[in-house]
């Protein structure tokens, strides 16, 4: 009896040294919109989620990340009200990201997934830059959306509609449970 609980409690450990727990203070999402008129951005820190990640075995890769788009601040209020207002955040209060695999390719990591946004599931590549250092490990990644993928209606100023394309820049720092 004692054997298997070594055993059990020995495995545990094992699987859990490659478990990471978003560090909130020291990552953040930001994207960008542009308009003739302007370009604007908005950040959020609020990422929530966890990552596993083995690099002696990139099958094992899993990543769940949750952002409430209540969070997201652009520093302008009124901006920032109604774009809860566009992507109806009380319908879908969440956007999110949830990966499926991962590869090396010309040594650059492509994590593939699916963003769930506005109600809508869409597959995505990311290329992201991922480091481990010590018991953290920090992901980066540029990546753009197309607001008319995820049915979502475009608000115009002075009748022109903002740009469909919103580019994203994503830095999560996470530390090893």
């Amino acid at each position: 009896m004692k054997q298997i609980i070594l055993i059990i409690s020995f495995l545990s450990v094992l699987f859990s040294q490659n478990e990471y727990s978003i560090d909130q203070n020291r990552s953040s999402i930001t994207y960008y919109g542009k308009h003739i008129a302007h370009n604007w951005s908005a950040s959020s820190n609020r990422l929530e989620g966890n990552i596993h990640f083995n690099p002696n075995n990139l099958e094992s890769f899993e990543t769940s990340i949750n952002v409430p788009l209540l969070s997201f601040d652009s520093n302008n209020s009124n901006r920032d009200s109604n774009m809860l207002d566009v992507v109806e955040d009380y319908l879908f209060p969440y956007v999110s990201f949830d990966s499926k695999s991962i590869e090396i390719r010309d040594s650059k990591f492509f994590v593939n997934g699916i963003i769930f946004f506005h109600g809508i599931s869409q597959e995505k590549e990311v290329e992201a830059e991922i480091n481990l250092i010590d018991n953290s490990i920090i992901i980066d990644a540029n990546f753009s959306i197309q607001l008319s993928d995820f049915k979502i209606k475009r608000p115009s100023l002075l009748t022109i509609k903002i740009d469909n394309k919103i580019d994203l820049i994503l830095h999560i720092e996470a530390i090893k449970k």
